[in-house]
């Protein structure tokens, strides 16, 4: 069973994020959020704009709870514990970058015994690699935005180039294969 989903991105990857968001349905497990952009609460006005889910900006040792998004802070790596709550660090950039999409996917690997999914988006680095394919190797399931359709395609090759996911698509779908998934 699906405990959390974690999607990573950075340079255009908002716009992919929020068409896979709107079609999360009500209820579903926490959708956990880091983007590489400096201000995060913007991102998460914008997504709350468009989305039906609550979107939160996240914080150290909040509870998660199923049907709610969470946005990383802008500046912090966040991570999934194992008690089902989030914690940050101010640990040092991974791939330049801090939010780190690696920490996340790692971390929520472990808390959930990989019974997750992972997608990756668009974005111009290629943090998220290394953690889509822990997500893998511990039996999650993963995704990633098909390069020809990102605006910015380091982020999802460099994926590609470690691992094979489960599913390789544009924004749409994933989104169709994630409901499909999270509604068996």
């Amino acid at each position: 069973m699906i405990q959390a989903i974690v999607i990573g991105h950075s340079a255009g990857g908002l716009q992919p994020a929020i068409t896979i968001l709107k079609q999360v349905p009500t209820g579903m497990p926490p959708v956990i959020l880091v983007c590489h952009q400096p201000c995060n609460s913007a991102i998460s006005s914008v997504i709350r704009r468009e989305v039906a889910l609550p979107v939160l900006d996240a914080y150290d040792k909040q509870k998660l709870a199923h049907g709610n998004i969470y946005v990383a802070p802008s500046g912090y790596h966040l991570l999934m514990e194992t008690s089902e709550q989030l914690s940050i660090s101010l640990d040092m950039p991974e791939c330049y970058v801090r939010p780190s999409v690696d920490v996340l996917f790692e971390t929520a690997t472990d808390a959930t015994d990989g019974h997750l999914v992972g997608l990756i988006l668009s974005g111009a680095n290629h943090d998220g690699s290394k953690g889509l394919k822990y997500i893998q190797d511990h039996g999650g399931l993963t995704m990633v935005q098909d390069p020809s359709s990102a605006k910015f395609a380091t982020m999802p090759e460099a994926s590609l180039a470690l691992s094979t996911p489960d599913i390789v698509g544009t924004a749409d779908q994933l989104a169709n294969k994630l409901v499909d998934w999270l509604t068996r």
